[in-house]
């Protein structure tokens, strides 16, 4: 199997892209980025509540 195929470029290339952009938004997040609050329902699923702001949709 070639590892230097246009297939294999395009998935390293991939892989780079989102370990750059993971390590972007991991690297010095707002202090509340991490506080949560998780509720428990009376089915036993829980429920979380984060205090981040929800992305947007439309606009």
């Amino acid at each position: 199997m070639a590892t230097t195929g246009p297939s294999c470029v395009v998935l390293r290339q991939l892989a780079a892209t989102l370990a750059y952009r993971a390590a972007k938004v991991l690297r010095d997040p707002p202090p509340e980025f991490g506080s949560q609050e998780v509720e428990s329902r009376p089915d036993g699923a829980r429920d979380v509540n984060s205090t981040a702001t929800p992305a947007r949709s439309g606009s």
